[in-house]
């Protein structure tokens, strides 16, 4: 993390005792190149898939008075087989493969429908530290299949929501401070494809990469770091060659 002594400093002396729990050590006693494990900091994810239902997130209560009428429900409108108004949040349930769906929190004017296809990034959920709402990193062992993950680059259809509140913009994150972000994704016409980020990899590889941020976009360019996941060991493998 570029900009590290913005999240972990002595003043904040939870945030130091957060990366003591992480680490197993203490961290106040580390020396200059030493090396340790520490998963990406508030990294993305690419997906793409077929909503199959669509539901109101949990904080969305209406209340209803007299002199307001409310529309119809997220269940009212998905039974009439129309589009779902999720202007004011949705979660999605999304099936990416045969067997596996992810629960995206997307907030949009575009028309979303169950049956409709989406590309998506999105921002994973850090570990909540109590008294430190901007740390990070993630849970250790956790995957996209037990988070709720919240979109910031959203197409529909082939349609993108370029008002959507960009990934920069959501929080915690570090990709102002750091200049990027890294992603996880798997290679492919329905996943990483779509984006057109040429890395050189055959389809249905699961990658870990740098993507810079130029402008306020996020972009990968060649020569950024690209690591591709080997199930045989259970880590992500630095290619040497990305372009």
């Amino acid at each position: 993390m570029g900009q590290s002594t913005k999240i972990f400093n002595d003043a904040q002396k939870n945030s130091i005792q957060a990366l003591n729990r992480v680490f197993g050590q203490n961290c106040q006693n580390l020396t200059v190149g030493a090396v340790i494990p520490l998963q990406p900091q508030s990294p993305l994810v690419a997906i793409g898939g077929i909503v199959r239902k669509i539901s109101e997130p949990s904080f969305v209560k209406p209340t209803p008075t007299p002199l307001i009428h409310l529309p119809q429900t997220i269940r009212q409108q998905a039974e009439a087989n129309r589009y779902v108004d999720c202007s004011g949040g949705c979660n999605l349930q999304i099936q990416i493969t045969n067997n596996d769906t992810v629960s995206l929190f997307v907030a949009t004017d575009m028309h979303v429908q169950v049956g409709s296809w989406v590309w998506a990034l999105a921002m994973m959920q850090p570990q909540k530290v109590p008294g430190l709402d901007n740390y990070p990193y993630l849970e250790p062992h956790t995957t996209v299949e037990k988070m709720m993950l919240r979109a910031c680059d959203f197409t529909l259809e082939g349609q993108q929501d370029d008002d959507m509140v960009p990934c920069r913009k959501l929080s915690p994150n570090t990709i102002d401070d750091d200049g990027g972000i890294w992603l996880y994704g798997v290679t492919g016409s329905q996943a990483l494809g779509h984006w057109q980020w040429n890395t050189n990899l055959p389809p249905n590889t699961q990658v870990l990469m740098w993507l810079s941020s130029k402008g306020g976009d996020l972009q990968y360019e060649d020569g950024n770091p690209v690591y591709r996941y080997d199930p045989k060991q259970h880590a992500y493998i630095k290619l040497k060659k990305t372009s």
